[in-house]
């Protein structure tokens, strides 16, 4: 259990915060002190103790995750003595490693009283989190020796460059890093949101990536495909802000996947054969979501990368770039290609499944000339037809 007295703020990094504004209809509750322990995904428990005995009436506490806009509102239970507290266990709606800002209200004699504000991060200290920084990445791991976090490191910065090379996106600021020694422990961080089998994970506004690399013989192999993926999340919702959440998801999982140091082997021969048994699956399904199954799931992130590939090879990355931007700015799913490509994404998916066949030149060709093959066809044969009656009479 970690356990964090606020009366010791800057020496164990927890800072307390005034908002005169939020507090402008309200007067101040005195606090002498305030702590925090928590047991990682289990609980947290609050603490206050006010320097006067008098009791006050419907003493709650109130706290917000950083970024969220709701307010949770728990009753605080009375311990007597001008001491309060709270058990709070519906850590689901927490994310790991965010920050919690907090504090205290009550009425006393009719009038409203609020504590001031306090902050702290909820950090997933189940483990020995050892650190190094390099530019703006800032990596955190606890198994495997110096030359693993290195080669960890080296590749962000490759994946970094990649991400830049690709799409035009830079790293501006500061992000986190987080390497898991197990898929099983990265999942048990994420609680009930994990979905069993992924084995890396980004909370873009938060700024951190978690990864699961498993020291040994694969390891430059995993970094290289998780690594990139998770960061160009990141990236993306820098660019884009709130608006990230607004893209597809086949767009927004087929670029962080298109960015992977490691190519995927299997991506494109697995969703070849999905085309020839007929058992892909529509884009305009994997817009709003991907399948929860395992190898649904697999043959969507397939599926999602070879598009985003076809869509850059094809079009180029500036449309692409232009196609982040509508979805942004508030398009749906088949608006943002109407309006980027002038085509429907029942269109793009066919010539998408055509280049994978290898003819999409003579399939486009063929479609945009059938008309006029038509016209001489029958200009042409008319006449043949005609000689050929002469003869047989």
């Amino acid at each position: 259990m970690r356990k964090i007295p606020i009366f010791l703020a800057l020496a164990l990094s927890l800072w307390y915060l005034a908002c005169p504004r939020a507090i402008q209809a309200q007067e101040a509750l005195e606090v002498s002190k305030v702590a925090v322990d928590y047991d990682f995904a289990r609980q947290i428990h609050f603490e206050f103790e006010l320097p006067h005995s008098a009791e006050l009436e419907n003493a709650r506490l109130l706290f917000q995750v950083e970024g969220e806009p709701f307010t949770q509102v728990v009753p605080c239970q009375s311990l007597g003595g001008g001491r309060f507290a709270v058990t709070y266990t519906l850590l689901d709606t927490i994310p790991a490693f965010s920050s919690l800002t907090f504090w205290m209200e009550g009425e006393r004699a009719g009038v409203t009283l609020a504590s001031p504000r306090y902050r702290f991060r909820y950090l997933d200290d189940r483990f020995p989190w050892q650190s190094r920084q390099e530019g703006n990445i800032r990596l955190f791991w606890y198994e495997g020796d110096a030359r693993f976090a290195q080669m960890v490191l080296d590749t962000a910065l490759r994946g970094l460059q990649t991400i830049e090379s690709k799409s035009g996106l830079r790293l501006k600021a500061p992000l986190e890093l987080y390497v898991y020694a197990s898929g099983a422990d990265l999942q048990s961080a994420l609680g009930n949101g994990a979905s069993g089998w992924e084995s890396g994970h980004a909370s873009p506004r938060l700024g951190v990536a978690l990864v699961a690399i498993t020291p040994g013989p694969d390891q430059s192999l995993v970094a290289e495909r998780l690594i990139p993926h998770e960061l160009m999340h990141i990236l993306l919702y820098r660019e884009l802000g709130r608006g990230y959440n607004a893209l597809p998801v086949w767009l927004r999982e087929g670029l962080a996947k298109w960015v992977e140091l490691s190519p995927d082997a299997d991506a494109e021969r697995v969703v070849k054969q999905a085309i020839a048994d007929n058992t892909f699956i529509p884009f305009q399904e994997l817009c709003p979501s991907f399948p929860l199954e395992a190898g649904r799931a697999y043959l969507s992130y397939a599926q999602a990368f070879t598009f985003v590939r076809y869509l850059s090879e094809t079009y180029g990355q500036e449309a692409l770039n232009r196609l982040l931007h509508a979805y942004a700015d508030g398009l749906g799913c088949e608006q943002g290609v109407l309006k980027v490509y002038g085509k429907s994404l029942a269109t793009l998916e066919y010539e998408w499944r055509v280049s994978l066949s290898g003819g999409v030149f003579w399939h486009g060709v063929l479609r945009n000339l059938s008309p006029y093959l038509l016209f001489l066809a029958l200009f042409l044969g008319y006449p043949l037809i005609l000689l050929f009656r002469r003869r047989i009479g």
